[in-house]
């Protein structure tokens, strides 16, 4: 239910929620629900095929680093699915606290490239941050918005100078 979500595939969850699969499970280890995947990728007909199953639109996840305690209408913030957020407000979806909505992408280039909140990227470089700088794994912009598949995003950032070649830890780079 999980990859459907993800990927859209609504006959599929359609098929699996007919057959008794939990609307509401967890990943393993970021505690992503269906509806968290459904919020992400844009994928509003899965998103309201789970609510009208029964999903919990206010479930907060594990998530990584500065990204914890997202609910589905954060990740639908977060990646300018409007309609999701909408809908997931409609149904009494709030944000996860710990998270501070979707701001924390104005906090940092890193937590906004990863996001592929491009608005704020667009404002970090205006105020001229660093597009080189490195968060304390070493890693830059780029780096989140290439692993993120945020296109768009490393787009953005190597049309305004970052280094393609520029390794993290363990030496990685972008590409």
């Amino acid at each position: 239910l999980q990859f459907a979500a993800n990927k859209g595939h609504k006959e599929i969850a359609e098929l699996l929620i007919t057959n008794g699969a939990d609307v509401n499970a967890k990943k393993a280890v970021e505690g992503e629900t269906p509806l968290h995947e459904a919020a992400a990728y844009g994928n509003k007909e899965i998103a309201e095929l789970l609510i009208v199953n029964g999903a919990n639109v206010n479930v907060k996840d594990k998530g990584t680093g500065s990204l914890v305690g997202r609910t589905a209408l954060n990740l639908a913030i977060m990646c300018d699915h409007t309609e999701i957020a909408n809908l997931l407000r409609k149904h009494g979806g709030k944000t996860g606290s710990e998270l501070r909505d979707w701001n924390a992408a104005k906090e940092s280039i890193h937590i906004a490239a990863k996001a592929g909140h491009i608005e704020a990227v667009k404002k970090h470089l205006i105020d001229g941050v660093d597009v080189n700088a490195k968060d304390k794994l070493g890693s830059t912009p780029l780096h989140s918005a290439a692993y993120y598949g945020r296109k768009e995003v490393g787009e953005l950032l190597i049309a305004n100078g970052a280094d393609v070649n520029a390794m993290g830890d363990y030496s990685i780079t972008p590409l």
